[in-house]
């Protein structure tokens, strides 16, 4: 009878996991930049001065109020380190920039990311 127990309980940690590590992925921190624009020919190009450090995941853009548009630009940490993000309000038609605008990041060892 104690040797059923045993072999019932074994069994019960092997298909329960018990004992186990949790392999959930636990999801970083993603860096967000908060830029304004127009509906003009003026767009937010960005530079990323080490693309292994820290890559582009995203934009949201919210709904245009008085003709402005504020964009969300999110990115997500690769590699643990410190690097830049040069923003450039660029006019595709005339090619000229604007405006520019320079971000510090850092990336910790988790992939959070801190945009200073």
């Amino acid at each position: 009878m104690k040797k059923i127990f045993i072999v019932l309980l074994i069994g019960l940690f092997v298909f329960t996991g018990c004992g186990k590590k949790n392999n959930q992925v636990k999801e970083s921190k993603k860096g967000e930049i908060v830029l304004t624009t127009t509906n003009g020919t003026y767009n937010w190009m960005y530079t990323i001065e080490d693309p292994k450090i820290v890559g582009y995941d995203s934009v949201k853009n919210d709904e245009a109020k008085e003709g402005k548009i504020t964009q969300h630009f999110y990115f997500k940490g690769l590699k643990a380190g410190e690097t830049k993000i040069i923003f450039e309000y660029y006019n595709v038609v005339k090619e000229d920039i604007k405006e520019t605008k320079y971000f510090d990041i850092i990336v910790d060892k988790n992939l959070n990311v801190k945009v200073k």
